[in-house]
């Protein structure tokens, strides 16, 4: 592998590794000792919500037991990541067919509740085209920001951004619910990607988690460039920065970091993974879609400032 590459992909961890690789299991999970909390089901907050066909629904019991799931936020108004995600996530449902509805839960969760009703995110899903099995909801706000935090959607280092919707986290959490494996995709992946990752997830026989294999992260597509996985994979971005502080310590202060990094880590770096076309595409039409929109934007923030 040369140099380059192992730099970048080192930086990637940072940046999509942390997304794409960490478990729900490090989200904390604190009950609410208020009267009207909901039932917990684990990690889950067991609310009540209100589907864009007009079902009273609880999340864990409803939707997510015994499922494999897609869970997104997203609100009607958004011009942020919102449109390219539902957009995207509407063709993983066309890939995945009739599963979708049946054993694969897709939910789409808003976070402008007191806006969003299920008559207006019924017409969101017909403008949208998604079919039945792909779910929008809506419920009460602070039910909803339960849900959201105990799902690792917030930011709680960044307060202030994270009480703004418009800043919300673009990721797509996916998750296997009976055998409690859980990772997160960046919300720019491509529908290929994705899908990808939730048919990792439903891979029996597997002793090991399933973004511990080659096939999972979208890395190398995202950068356009061959990248290999560690064993070590799993840390994501934490093991990134721990390379990185290694080296900082290191006993030969001339050695340079792509040295460094082929005498240190090149040797137990598995397999390079090299990039998908259509994962390339998925994302070069994303960021597209993005950038078009950033005129848009920029004239907003004029109106109101």
């Amino acid at each position: 592998m040369s140099r380059l590459r192992i730099v970048l992909a080192l930086a990637a961890a940072g940046a999509v590794g942390w997304a794409m690789l960490h478990s729900a299991r490090t989200v904390p999970v604190a009950r609410s000792a208020a009267a009207d909390a909901p039932e917990w089901r684990g990690r889950f907050p067991n609310i009540p919500l209100r589907t864009h066909d007009g079902r009273t629904v609880r999340f864990y019991d409803d939707l997510v037991r015994g499922k494999i799931v897609t869970i997104n936020f997203m609100y009607v108004e958004c011009e942020g990541t919102c449109p390219g995600t539902t957009s995207t996530l509407v063709e993983v449902q066309k890939q995945l067919g009739d599963r979708v509805g049946r054993d694969i839960a897709m939910l789409s969760i808003t976070l402008q509740p007191e806006a969003d009703t299920p008559e207006r995110l019924a017409d969101y899903a017909r403008r949208y085209g998604a079919r039945p099995g792909m779910t929008f909801l809506t419920g009460r706000p602070g039910d909803i920001d339960r849900l959201r935090r105990a799902l690792g959607f917030s930011d709680e280092r960044n307060l202030e951004a994270d009480g703004d919707r418009r800043q919300h986290l673009g990721i797509v959490r996916i998750g296997n619910e009976p055998l409690d494996w859980w990772a997160a995709a960046p919300s720019v992946s491509g529908a290929g990607q994705i899908v990808a990752l939730l048919k990792s997830m439903d891979a029996p026989g597997r002793d090991k988690a399933p973004l511990e294999s080659p096939e999972g992260p979208p890395t190398a597509a995202a950068l356009g460039v061959p990248v290999s996985i560690p064993d070590t994979a799993g840390e994501g971005g934490a093991w990134g920065m721990a390379v990185l502080a290694a080296y900082l310590l290191r006993e030969d202060a001339r050695q340079s970091l792509p040295d460094y990094l082929d005498a240190r880590i090149a040797s137990r770096i598995g397999t390079p993974v090299h990039p998908d076309p259509e994962d390339v595409k998925g994302f070069s039409e994303f960021f597209a879609r993005h950038t078009k929109g950033l005129a848009i934007e920029r004239e907003a923030v004029k109106a109101l400032g």
